[in-house]
């Protein structure tokens, strides 16, 4: 049981029933997927998520105005516990988080300790076991937040280049954060074909029978190596393979359909030049400027360079 001086910090609320004691504090927007720009974060944020989520913006914007207040509010605490685990999205809130209260200066995140978690998910934790993970709680270290600071800058950086030297530097002080980061990148369109990681996994989801959301998803993330997508997080990605001209996917009923040019996509036959989106302060364009490199596993100069 934690006492009234305690704040826990989660991006979702499904630690709210396990956590006894202490206040709660949820900061869910998914800074892993879509645009970071440089000024009007919040606005940009909840334009985004209400339409690629189909919520109401006036609601999303509203909710994630409340986030950030209440994140103002973390400095009367004592201690505040970081629930965030190892996946993307867990990472990227994590260093959205300290890189905001690094701006205050380092006495700004002396109350914050990082609960480690080696592999699964918090989630799948019961009250006890979340008590004993607790009790393994750390400082944040400079080394830590000098980390958090360069990958939220990265996420935010028109060019991928400054992501790609902080897995060249290395980022062992979070443990986490480099498959992250290089999971992040992996969804650059890729100099084979032009798919982004995502894209194509979906892809193939359909093309090999998943039909609805609710099959694409479980396809999905048992494909992907590094998985952090929520099932609403996949709308924005299908939707995106789905464009006017030469789309790969196409919507039928409550579905999704792979087009000719989508298997020849997947065949090696074609590629994919999607309609534009941003992956974070990266504008990709049809013509793209940087790509990803599986075989390298880095960034790589593209058409629009």
């Amino acid at each position: 049981m934690w006492t009234p001086d305690v704040a826990h910090l989660r991006c979702g609320d499904d630690l709210r029933d396990k956590l006894r004691g202490g206040d709660y504090f949820c900061y869910a927007d998914p800074v892993c997927q879509g645009p970071l720009p440089a000024t009007e974060l919040v606005a940009a944020r909840a334009q985004f998520v209400a339409e690629a989520y189909g919520e109401p913006a006036h609601e999303v914007e509203a909710r994630f105005l409340a986030e950030e207040l209440a994140l103002d509010r973390l400095d009367k605490y004592r201690i505040v516990l970081l629930w965030l685990g190892a996946d993307w999205y867990d990472q990227a809130v994590l260093v959205r988080v300290l890189a905001r209260f690094s701006e205050q200066g380092p006495t700004a995140v002396e109350r914050f300790r990082l609960v480690p978690i080696a592999a699964g998910c918090f989630g799948d934790l019961d009250a006890p076991a979340l008590e004993a993970a607790a009790r393994q709680a750390r400082p944040i270290d400079d080394d830590q937040l000098v980390l958090a600071v360069w990958a939220w800058d990265g996420m935010r950086a028109p060019t991928p280049e400054p992501l790609q030297g902080l897995l060249d530097h290395g980022a062992s002080a979070l443990p986490h954060l480099a498959a992250g980061v290089r999971r992040h990148l992996a969804d650059l369109p890729w100099t084979t074909d032009g798919l982004s990681l995502s894209e194509r996994l979906c892809l193939r989801a359909v093309a090999g029978g998943a039909h609805t959301l609710r099959e694409i998803f479980p396809a999905v993330r048992a494909a992907d190596p590094a998985p952090f997508h929520g099932d609403s997080q996949l709308r924005p990605v299908l939707r995106d393979l789905c464009t006017e001209e030469d789309p790969a996917l196409v919507r039928d009923g409550d579905g999704w359909r792979a087009t000719a040019h989508g298997t020849a996509i997947l065949n090696g036959d074609a590629q994919w030049r999607g309609d534009g989106r941003w992956l974070g302060g990266i504008e990709v364009t049809p013509r793209p400027a940087w790509l990803w490199d599986p075989d390298q596993r880095r960034i790589s100069r593209g058409l629009g360079w």
